[in-house]
């Protein structure tokens, strides 16, 4: 009886060593670990957003895999750093724009411009086709970050994002089953088998479907459909859990409510009646509420959002009413956005304005001595409206608009041609934002419109402000197009990125002596006349500007002198000669 006891245990206990032996292997040899969120490089003080973190969600042999940027802050985050995460799907991610559009970057600039003296890291997780079973499996690895302020901004994707009820990525209807595998993701051994599993999987991944048609499994959803309370339940349970994690760990949150095109997009399911007679908002609200092909998160989303933020006393912003405010009578349209639910650039600044204001009101950061908001997108230009209208139009080819091939043939241009080509050579060619900035910078440079170039290269330095020759790029323009404090700003920035300072010290004194900053341009200009690497040719320019000055003082004496001396090393400098016969005069 005692060894069958015994034998019973052992096969009881067989199953369970054999897991426990599997999985200190894999983690002894650091094999299949769960992607990672962040990647960390400690000896350069430097965390990396992983780009290929959707792969978590997505299997890449039969969907396109959507890719988060991968933007770095530092790994030990100093004393005057305010660290910011913002958390949601394709709205936060910033679609179908790019770099400086997304509501985060939108509100890093303005952060930046009323805080000087303070350091922003705003770090954008928004991943295109995720809900909050994604964002809330996030939780644990932002928390780890030690943010000042978590944003949140979703509620769109959960019918149809990954682990939605009537997505092609789910595991049914039960919320805590699909928590429950996203847990299981830790495990080395769960993701060898998943991993072994995919293996055998044919390639299915046709990257001329859309995001939007792959992770589609269900795709009517009724007004009575159990899906939708299944959905709503299991949307008010992560946000419930999520919330209760961030109180806990006594980090501020500030969340908004869900925005989308009412006026100028009629319901998804091609049943639009309601729409078609609709006059007042409530109209609009109602077609939109009734839409079988819910995209565009119904009223009861928010409902959750602001009774969910009122229990956890989350920072709670009505974009929707803001968004009505600005709109013409009260009805959001094309005026704010894209397409169904996405943002023009317009509309990403609105929100980055909502959530800027409730972190002042509330007293998350001190009020700033200035606010200066402004009513336009910062460092937006053409190209960036050009990229998006291009998306856009793709993505409207296809199913839940039209089931079309898209041929781009149709495509109305936004600006000019030149900016189309730009854009069509960074979405099909190379992908890289910066270039094509300066290939349109260096476009408007050849036909002269140099204000036009300055604002492409104030487009690139605004997200990366380390790069010297975009800094001197932009001084060159500006001086052209007479932009003196666009001047200043650039070339006392570009004095931290260069031992040869001469000429930038040259610069900013120009640009003080046109702004009327007398005192400070003699000051610069005499550093620049104390500088090692000034050439002849340069020196000649920095004492026809001192002559300048000192006959804007009225000390002609001294200006002719000057004058004088340039006239005779270099006869042929008429802007010298000039100067000398006004002061003679």
């Amino acid at each position: 009886m005692k060894k069958q006891v015994i034998f019973k245990i052992i096969i009881a206990i067989f199953p369970i060593l054999f897991i426990l032996t599997f999985e200190l292997a894999f983690r002894l040899f650091n094999l299949f670990p769960q992607i990672p969120l962040f990647i960390q490089d400690i000896n350069q003080n430097r965390i990396t957003l992983n780009s290929t973190v959707g792969e978590r969600y997505f299997n890449k042999k039969s969907i396109p895999v959507p890719n988060i940027y991968p933007q770095t802050f530092s790994y030990k985050k100093s004393d005057d750093t305010f660290r910011i995460f913002c958390l949601g799907g394709s709205t936060t991610a910033g679609f179908p724009y790019e770099m400086t559009v997304p509501f985060p970057q939108q509100l890093k600039f303005m952060l930046e411009h009323d805080y000087p003296e303070k350091k922003f890291e705003v770090i954008n997780l928004g991943l295109s086709a995720v809900n909050s079973f994604t964002v809330l499996d996030w939780i644990p690895e932002v928390v780890k970050q030690e943010p000042d302020l978590v944003i949140i901004y979703m509620g769109h994707n959960e019918f149809y994002g990954a682990y939605g009820a009537a997505s092609s990525i789910s595991l049914g209807n039960s919320g805590r089953l699909s928590r429950f595998m996203l847990k299981m993701q830790k495990v080395r051994l769960y993701n060898g088998m998943k991993s072994l599993a995919n293996s055998f999987r044919p390639d299915n991944s046709n990257m001329d479907v859309t995001l939007m048609e792959k992770i589609v499994k269900d795709r009517n959803i009724p007004i009575d459909s159990k899906l939708r309370d299944v959905t709503y339940k299991n949307y008010a349970d992560n946000l419930e859990i999520i919330l209760a994690k961030l109180k806990k760990k006594e980090i501020p949150v500030v969340m908004g409510n869900l925005v989308s095109n009412l006026q100028d997009q009629s319901p998804l399911d091609q049943n639009d009646e309601i729409f078609k007679n609709a006059e007042t908002l409530e109209d609009f609200i109602k077609a939109k509420d009734q839409d079988e092909i819910p995209f565009r998160a119904p009223s009861q989303i928010n409902s959750i959002i602001k009774e969910k933020s009122r229990k956890h006393g989350v920072n709670y912003v009505n974009l929707d009413q803001e968004f009505k405010n600005k709109s013409t009578d009260g009805i959001p349209g094309d005026k704010f956005f894209c397409d169904h639910l996405h943002p023009n650039p317009v509309g990403y600044h609105l929100m980055a304005k909502g959530f800027y204001n409730q972190i002042i009101k509330k007293n998350i950061i001190v009020k700033p001595v200035k606010q200066n908001l402004g009513n336009n997108p910062l460092f937006v230009t053409k190209l960036d409206w050009e990229i998006g209208g291009l998306r856009v139009f793709k993505l409207e080819q296809k199913w839940p608009f039209y089931n079309n091939e898209a041929q781009y043939s149709g495509y109305k241009i936004l600006d000019n041609q030149k900016v189309l080509e730009i854009a069509e050579e960074f979405l099909f060619q190379h992908h890289i934002w910066g270039k094509s900035h300066s290939d349109l910078a260096e476009y408007y440079e050849g036909i002269g419109e140099n204000y036009l170039a300055s604002k492409e290269y104030e487009a690139v330095l605004s997200m990366y402000p380390e790069k010297l020759d975009y800094h001197l790029k932009l001084i060159d323009n500006a001086k052209k197009s007479n932009q003196w404090k666009l001047l200043e700003t650039h070339a006392t920035k570009a004095l931290t990125l260069t031992s040869v300072k001469g000429m930038l010290y040259y610069n900013i004194a120009q640009s003080q002596r046109n702004q009327g900053k007398i005192e400070s341009a003699f000051g610069n200009l005499q550093k620049s006349l104390d500088s090692k690497e000034i050439s002849r040719d340069n020196l000649a320019y920095i004492f026809y500007l001192k002559a300048l000055i000192l006959s804007d003082i009225r000390q002609f004496d001294e200006a002719r002198k000057i004058l004088e001396v340039i006239i005779q090393e270099d006869p042929d400098f008429a802007a010298a000669k000039i100067l000398l016969n006004q002061i003679n005069k």
